[in-house]
């Protein structure tokens, strides 16, 4: 992994990582959400000094175990 700095309001980025803030704008779910998904074990974050960061295949895992919608009939 390495850090940028680049473009980001919120500090250096982890390259393969999201902020709390960028996974909600990436996922389009809200912050509150995010934090019980993390709360219940649902999503799996980590913490890098005192940022919270979710790694993308974590996103990833998190969001092909969503439900799927099935159509009415």
């Amino acid at each position: 992994m390495s850090v940028h700095t680049e473009g980001n309001e919120s500090g250096p980025t982890i390259e393969g990582a999201f902020s709390i803030k960028r996974f909600c704008r990436e996922y389009d779910v809200g912050r509150s959400y995010v934090y019980e998904l993390i709360k219940a074990g649902k999503l799996r974050a980590v913490k890098a000094s005192t940022r919270t960061l979710i790694l993308k295949q974590d996103a990833e895992a998190w969001a092909e175990a969503l439900p799927a919608i099935n159509p009415a009939h």
